[in-house]
C-alpha cells in the first residue's frame, strides 16, 4: 500500500525500504518488557504484533493503540474495559487530523484524548515525534542524521520530532497548518512534494 502511495507520487520505493509504525511499535515494545497486548487500531498493527506477543482482552500488560479507519466507540469502550491496573499505553502517533483533499479526518491523537480522560494515566507515543522513532529509522538504513531530511506535513509530530532529533526537516503544504511564531531557518517550505523534489533535483 505504502509503495503504491509513493509511485503514485513519481517514487519508486521498494516494500523493503519503507518502515511501518507496527514495525516501530513492535521493536520498541520487546525493549518494554511486555509479554500480553490489547490491539486498538488496524487488523495489520493486530497480525503484526500478534507474531510476537500474546493478544488479551483483559489486564494485558500493554494497550497498543493505532489508527484504523473502521474503528468505533465499541472498541474504544473494549479497550478500556480491557485496561487493568498496571496496563501501560502505548501510540503509534499523535497526529489528530488527516488532511482529505479540503478537509479532515480525525487521527489517532482524538482516540488518544479519549483514552487519557478515562484512565488518568500517561501515553506514551512511540512513533513520530519521538526520537525512539527516528533513532529506528536512522539505525535501519546506517543513516546519519547530518544527510537525512524529514519531509511531513505536521509540524507537531513530524517536523518538531525531526528537529529535535537532528535531522534536516521540510514542511509540505497538504493541509495541516503550521503554528504561528516558527522559527522559519530552522526548516524548509514547501508548497507541495511536487515542489519539494523539483526543488532538490535541479
Amino acid at each position: 500500500m505504502y509503495a503504491q502511495k509513493l509511485h503514485d507520487f513519481g517514487l519508486q520505493v521498494s516494500k523493503e525500504r519503507i518502515i511501518t509504525a507496527s514495525m516501530l511499535m513492535e521493536s520498541f515494545l520487546h525493549t518494554q518488557n511486555i509479554s500480553t497486548l490489547h490491539v486498538l487500531g488496524s487488523p495489520h498493527l493486530t497480525t503484526m504484533l500478534s507474531s510476537h506477543f500474546s493478544i488479551c482482552a483483559n489486564t494485558p500488560d500493554a494497550l497498543v493503540v493505532g489508527m484504523d479507519d473502521a474503528m468505533c466507540l465499541a472498541d474504544i469502550s473494549r479497550a478500556l474495559n480491557a485496561c487493568g491496573t498496571h496496563t501501560r499505553i502505548f501510540a503509534t502517533n499523535g497526529d489528530y487530523f488527516i488532511p482529505r483533499q479540503g478537509r479532515f479526518d480525525l487521527e489517532c491523537g482524538a482516540v488518544l484524548d479519549v483514552l487519557r480522560t478515562a484512565t488518568k494515566r500517561p501515553i506514551t507515543i512511540v512513533g513520530k515525534p519521538s526520537v525512539f522513532a527516528f533513532a529506528f529509522v536512522l539505525k535501519h538504513f546506517g543513516a546519519l542524521c547530518a544527510t537525512t531530511l524529514m519531509v511531513g506535513d505536521t509540524y507537531e509530530t513530524d517536523i518538531k520530532g525531526a528537529l529535535d532529533a537532528g535531522l534536516h526537516a521540510a514542511w509540505v503544504a497538504t493541509g495541516n497548518a503550521l503554528p504561528p511564531q516558527l522559527n522559519e531557518s530552522a526548516f524548509k517550505r514547501y508548497a507541495s512534494l511536487e515542489a519539494l523534489m523539483h526543488a532538490w533535483t535541479h
